[in-house]
């Protein structure tokens, strides 16, 4: 599993590598689901995927629970989050479209605005998202 998702094709000539992952793939030791989460982290998601990711939070968890998540003292620095705007005109926009009310303090918000950032679907605000809010995205997926 971790070979046929983590590997480009074509590249799989390597003995040593090929039994490191067939390791992985050993349905004894229960790591399937350990190379689901590997395959499934932001961090190793396109942008087309990440996007997708985004959107689909509110299907993985209910708004209470996503509640519950985001209250989490794990992301009490996100609290006031808005720090971005003078730094980041490729999503600032989206900040500053009068359809959009965040309140830039809100840590639900963020989500939502990071949402709509992927939703407007401009690679480059992913870019300055990743670098942004990277560990914000990896505490998300760990606690999803």
């Amino acid at each position: 599993m971790l070979k046929k998702n983590i590997l480009l094709p074509g590249y799989d000539s390597w003995l040593d590598r090929n039994y490191f992952f067939d390791f992985f793939d050993n349905e004894d030791y229960e790591y399937c689901a350990f190379v689901k989460q590997l395959k499934n982290h932001p961090f190793l998601l396109t942008h087309a995927e990440r996007r997708r990711w985004f959107v689909e939070i509110r299907l993985l968890v209910d708004e209470s629970e996503l509640k519950r998540i985001l209250d989490d003292r794990a992301f009490d620095e996100y609290r006031d989050w808005n720090w971005f705007k003078d730094k980041a005109p490729r999503i600032q926009r989206i900040y500053e479209d009068p359809n959009n009310k965040y309140d830039g303090k809100s840590v639900r918000d963020l989500v939502e605005f990071l949402k709509d950032v992927y939703l407007d679907g401009e690679e480059a605000a992913d870019t300055e998202v990743r670098r942004s809010y990277m560990k914000f995205l990896n505490q998300i997926y760990t606690f999803i």
